[in-house]
């Protein structure tokens, strides 16, 4: 069984995973728009 605490540290990891997917997914919209021109 997990700790409240562990729960915890896994959610936010799982929040900055797709914090950062999210952010990659919108600069990789950029670069290529940036490589199209």
């Amino acid at each position: 069984m997990l700790t409240k605490m562990e729960k915890q540290s896994e959610g936010a990891k799982k929040q900055r995973i797709s914090k950062l997917k999210s952010y990659m997914e919108k600069n990789w919209q950029g670069i290529v728009a940036m490589m199209m021109w």
